[in-house]
This record gives structure tokens, C-alpha cells and sequence, in this order.
């Protein structure tokens, strides 16, 4: 049987896929679009992401969608998503499209951006993902006042707390209350000791060459990449 070249490179990325080194696609497969898209979000699934990172905010309407940026572009004009109503933001994916849409099977990182309004933004995540209970999902955010009231209510999740530089003592504050930890890389002492910690899961990112992480494969469990299928070909 003849197979083509893109065949054969789909068949090495699940292949891969199987090894213990989580391959998570970062806002969907933003190397190839248009991040936090529904076009990214389907092209993570057409590569065979197993975990897919998005960005969610809360519009004005309290309804959740994807968008890194706090402000979204509607005509020439940028408007901020929470002060905005969903039905004035033209095609910005909404997450419960995003989970009806995608296969049961596949993880999403929700990467909760929420603007000082933690409460509300907790029960609108915890509304929609109630009613997917055969999913998996990993909740995170940079806001450690949103981590720790989110895994004082929410316990059915997956929970964690990401750095732009780790810091040890929020770290320490949290790390009865998290599962993973989500860092850059860093020539810090800081580093050094997010490197060192044990039972917990902990990933880097945003790794687009694998030669970032040689010094680090055998302390970390994943990477946050925007092209899922070339660091998998490149795993080995």
C-alpha cells in the first residue's frame, strides 16, 4: 500500500502522541492560524492534539469565549471583551461551540483570563462544563486569586497555576490546591527550584524548538507549543 508523505506524518504524531511527554497545542495550532480560532481549535484536531490550550475570557453578557487579548477587533474599531455583548462580537468562538464541535476525547486547557470578576467567571465555567461530564479538563490561570477560589468550589477539574517567571512563594501558598504547574524558561534560581518539584505536573512554555528543552526533558512532563505536529516529528 502506498502511503503519501502527510499520511505517514500523521500516523508518527499519534504514534508519539502515546509517549509520556505532553504535546499541548497552545490556543490551538497557532503556528498554522489564527490563535484561539475555530480554524486553529480544527487544526489541533486534524494533527491529533490530545490537550488543547485556549484562552477564555467573559463578554459583558456573561457568556465565555476565546480570545488571548482583552480587547477584540469589530471593524476598525477594538472593543473590550467584557464590556462588550456577544452578539456584537462577530465570529469570536464561543467555548460551548468549541465543545460540541470537538471529539469527547480531546482536553482543553482553559486558561482563564477573567478581569476581577473570579466569582462570576467561575459559575459560568462551571455551568458549561457540567454539562460535558465525560470530558476532561485542566483549568489554569496567571491569577492566583482565581486558582485559589476556583479549587475551593470546583473540585471535578484539573487545576493549575502558570508564571511568566515561577515564583516559590505563590507556588508555596498554592501547591496543595494545584495538579500542574506552567512556566517559561528562565536562568533564574526560581527556575532552578520549579525544576526540583516533585508530585506535581509541570509544563513549559511557549517551546517552539526542542533544543530549548534538552536540559530539562527529564524534569518536565509537557510542553505548550504552537506547532504540535513539528515538535512531535522532532521528539525523537
Amino acid at each position: 500500500m502506498y502511503y503519501t508523505f502527510e499520511h505517514l506524518k500523521k500516523i508518527l504524531c499519534l504514534i508519539i502522541m502515546n509517549n509520556n511527554i505532553h504535546i499541548i497545542s497552545h490556543r490551538g495550532a497557532s503556528g498554522y492560524c489564527i490563535d484561539n480560532s475555530y480554524e486553529s481549535i480544527d487544526r489541533a484536531v486534524d494533527i491529533g492534539s490530545k490537550i488543547i490550550e485556549i484562552d477564555i475570557r467573559l463578554t459583558k453578557d456573561l457568556k465565555l469565549v476565546l480570545s488571548h487579548d482583552e480587547e477584540y477587533l469589530i471593524g476598525c474599531k477594538r472593543c473590550k471583551i467584557s464590556d462588550t455583548l456577544l452578539s456584537k462580537l462577530d465570529n469570536i468562538p464561543e467555548l460551548n461551540k468549541i465543545l460540541l464541535t470537538t471529539p469527547e476525547q480531546v482536553i482543553f486547557y482553559l486558561d482563564i483570563k477573567c478581569e476581577d470578576n473570579e466569582i462570576i467567571c467561575i459559575k459560568q465555567i462551571n455551568d458549561i462544563l457540567h454539562k460535558y461530564p465525560n470530558r476532561v479538563f485542566y483549568i489554569a490561570s496567571f491569577s492566583h486569586k482565581f486558582i485559589s477560589l476556583f479549587t475551593s468550589s470546583c473540585t471535578n477539574y484539573r487545576s493549575g497555576i502558570i508564571f511568566k517567571l515561577f515564583n516559590s512563594v505563590i507556588y508555596d501558598n498554592l501547591k496543595h490546591k494545584v495538579d500542574f504547574i506552567v512556566t517559561e524558561i528562565s536562568q533564574t534560581d526560581e527556575f532552578k527550584s520549579f525544576l526540583k518539584i516533585k508530585n506535581k505536573t509541570k509544563y513549559l512554555y511557549t517551546i517552539n524548538n526542542l533544543s530549548l528543552i534538552d536540559n530539562y526533558i527529564n524534569d518536565i512532563d509537557g510542553i505548550v507549543t504552537d506547532y504540535p505536529d513539528i515538535m512531535l516529528l522532532n521528539q525523537y
